[in-house]
């Protein structure tokens, strides 16, 4: 049985308008509410400038009220979530910025400048917006009215497509010229100009749900549906998401493609362009960062070079996510004069500024060296070749010692439970742990086979340990690096010629310096629930103070890890993120706990396994 999805919302019917009261409420001093409507206008109306108006259905906040300000929207019509506003409403706005104008221009010898409204292309705002535009063109306001089709993703010619996120960006870039003072007639011809040139094509994980309603539909699990409407409406094809890359590779090679077929006049010269992501939805930020980064990349090799760009929330899909990409080519080759105006537009200042928080629209960098500084860290590989140096040139050539086999198997092993311990932590904490364990394993398993394990054991550990901190990250990370670190302190260059039961002696030392070193920095005791009860448990057992061979003390600690991590899932946090858990903690393993046995239980078991064969 589906239910109806939870929001943060009082009653659904009343949404809109609650949402258009708080939005004036904090912006008080710039916007005004029109009584009885879901009109939001510019308090000032400027005399000297075309008023732009756009509207249509609420739910992809935050257009069209999110723009309403100085050099973009004079006013934004809002609908209920997804339904276009009524005539009435339309034309409030209309005869508002109009009497507002005649009003300013009182006393001037130039006229009102006029009206330009803005229409997605649906079919309830072209008609709604379209009636009331020409009751007002009636009624001898100066007005047009232009419609927007962007998304390429269904529809041959603009008229079969949707307005979408590309509406943002031509409404923000024809603000900024009736700010340089075209009228309504040019702003008519800028738009045409544009509008041939503008291309969106979106993806999606998810669809959307209207408040107080079901998911209008659903995307399976694993895929991802490209060419999905803002309104749920179906897309052009749905691909197994195996990757980012191959993800945002199919939109671009899709939006390229339409661009193509519906922007004929587009050639080879005319190879840069603005590019706008926009978030649909609910896609974090991090998401938006890592697919621009791909997008740049995958752009550039198809020969579009991005001079202006930006990221963020701009049209959404309420909870919709997804990723939109529109591009605006500019034609430097066919027509250099339109080229030159839109990029003066895009750099016009203050006015063009896109979203919540006034993101400019900015050209990104050529490459990595104009936003990296050196700062002469030195990297694992640099590290490896300085630990190197130091060593014989008799080393080359030498086979893997026996201590770079052994740590194999353990970093190759641990790198394949990543998704086991994610699963742990996200029950008791914020379910991050397994990739901390697979960078860390990967990261360590590179340099393994390489290191001087045989005649500087302790630098090969502090290596390693450097390593697994930086990898690993977070909170274990620091911790795992100290454990290795405080276990390589004392430890001989070399153990060749060292009887077992001494060198048992000296792991077991190691054992309790690493074990200390831990319960220091994280200021932990035994008994909290941490990684330090498995620690302090091993150095605890008979078994492992009696053992008197290397597989055997191996063997022994895993088994007391494993009666030790069994102990922790009764005890009540006091340390780490599970003490937030109020008691919810108990009965559930602690990743970090499990972690310490895993790696001692496959150390165990290579150890033993060479000792078999031998």
């Amino acid at each position: 049985m589906t239910s109806t999805a939870t929001k943060f919302i009082a009653h659904p019917t009343e949404v809109v308008d609650e949402a258009i009261n708080g939005y004036c409420t904090i912006n008080s001093a710039r916007v005004v509410r029109l009584t009885g409507t879901g009109v939001v206008a510019l308090r000032k109306v400027h005399p000297n400038r075309v008023a732009l108006i756009c509207g249509g259905g609420s739910g992809h906040e935050p257009a069209h009220i999110g723009f309403v300000r100085d050099g973009c929207l004079t006013a934004a019509v809002c609908g209920n979530v997804f339904a276009s506003p009524p005539i009435t409403d339309v034309a409030a706005a209309i005869r508002y910025i109009d009497q507002e104008q005649r009003k300013q221009s009182q006393g001037s010898e130039l006229p009102p400048r006029g009206i330009l409204v803005v229409v997605k292309n649906y079919t309830g705002d072209v008609l709604n917006f379209g009636f009331a535009v020409r009751e007002a063109a009636a009624r001898g306001v100066s007005i047009e009215m232009i419609v927007v089709g962007d998304d390429v993703a269904f529809g041959s010619d603009h008229d079969g497509r949707r307005g979408v996120a590309g509406t943002v960006l031509l409404y923000q870039l024809l603000g900024c010229a009736a700010a340089e003072g075209l009228d309504v007639s040019e702003l008519v011809k800028l738009n045409t100009s544009i509008s041939k040139h503008l291309v969106t094509f979106g993806a999606s994980l998810s669809s959307c749900t209207i408040p107080g309603s079901q998911r209008n539909k659903d995307v399976a699990h694993g895929t991802v549906e490209l060419g999905l409407g803002i309104h749920g409406e179906r897309g052009l094809e749905v691909m197994p998401f195996v990757d980012l890359s191959s993800v945002v590779t199919r939109a671009l090679e899709k939006l390229l493609e339409k661009e193509a077929a519906v922007c004929p006049k587009t050639g080879k010269e005319d190879h840069s362009a603005f590019l706008l992501l926009n978030n649909l939805g609910s896609t974090t930020d991090l998401e938006m960062s890592v697919t621009l980064t791909h997008t740049f990349k995958l752009l550039e090799a198809r020969g579009v070079h991005v001079v202006r760009a930006a990221v963020g929330r701009y049209m959404t899909a309420l909870d919709m996510h997804g990723i939109s990409w529109t591009l605006l080519r500019l034609p430097n080759h066919s027509d250099p004069i339109l080229s030159n105006h839109l990029l003066s537009l895009a750099d016009y200042e203050p006015s063009f500024k896109l979203g919540g928080d006034w993101i400019p629209l900015l050209a990104p960098a050529t490459n990595a060296a104009d936003y990296r500084v050196d700062i002469g860290e030195r990297t694992s590989e640099e590290l490896l070749a300085a630990l190197l140096a130091k060593q014989s040139s008799a080393l080359e050539g030498v086979a893997s010692p026996a201590a770079a086999v052994h740590w194999l198997h353990v970093l190759r092993n641990l790198e394949t439970q990543g998704d086991y311990f994610n699963q742990l932590d996200a029950k008791v904490g914020d379910g991050d742990t397994g990739f901390g364990v697979m960078r860390a394993c990967r990261g360590a398993a590179t340099i393994a086979s390489r290191l001087p394990w045989n005649t500087d054991l302790p630098g090969s550990l502090r290596l390693v340990a450097h390593v697994v901190a930086d990898a690993f990250a977070g909170s274990s990370g620091p911790l795992y690096g100290t454990f290795l670190v405080a276990v390589a302190e004392g430890l001989p260059d070399t153990t060749e010629g060292i009887d077992d039961a001494t060198l048992c002696q000296l792991l077991r030392g190691s054992f309790i310096r690493g074990s200390e070193a831990v319960k220091s920095l994280g200021r932990a005791e035994k008994g909290e629930r941490t990684m330090v009860d498995v620690l302090e448990g091993v150095m605890a057992a008979e078994a492992v103070h009696n053992a008197t061979t290397v597989p055997a003390l191996f063997t022994a600690a895993a088994s007391a890890a494993r009666e030790a991590a069994d102990h922790v899932k009764t005890l009540r946090a006091t340390k780490g993120r599970s003490r937030y858990l109020g008691g919810k903690e108990i009965g559930e393993a602690d990743p970090g706990c499990e972690l310490v046995f895993q790696w001692l239980s496959l150390a165990a078991a290579s150890l033993s396994a060479a000792k078999s064969s031998a």
